[in-house]
């Protein structure tokens, strides 16, 4: 993996909307980039964060409980067999009596 600006690719730079694009270094700051990936990205950008940090890098980020939207967090942690069905389902609202 490249470290730098220059290795991450401007569609993923644009994620970064509240910080120095030029300052974010690839290794330094990979939760960091992998957090806001996973809660922003679209397909492309996901696909690179994917192959920048493997699947196993994102997992153990995502197993760590990221500061994640909960969404995003509901998503990742099932797309990882991090969340039991039983967890999921308590996550879930209660539909009301109708």
């Amino acid at each position: 993996m490249d470290a730098g600006p220059a290795a991450i690719p401007d569609n993923v730079l644009k994620l970064f909307w509240d910080a120095d694009k030029f300052g974010i270094d690839v290794r330094r700051h990979a939760r960091y980039i992998i957090c806001r990936v996973l809660d922003f990205g679209d397909t492309a950008e996901v696909r690179w964060l994917f192959d920048t940090y493997g699947e196993e890098a994102i997992k153990q980020v995502v197993a760590s409980n990221p500061p994640l939207h909960p969404k995003s967090m509901n998503y990742w942690r099932k797309r990882f067999g991090l969340m039991t069905d039983d967890a999921l389902a308590d996550r879930v609202a209660e539909k009301p009596d109708v």
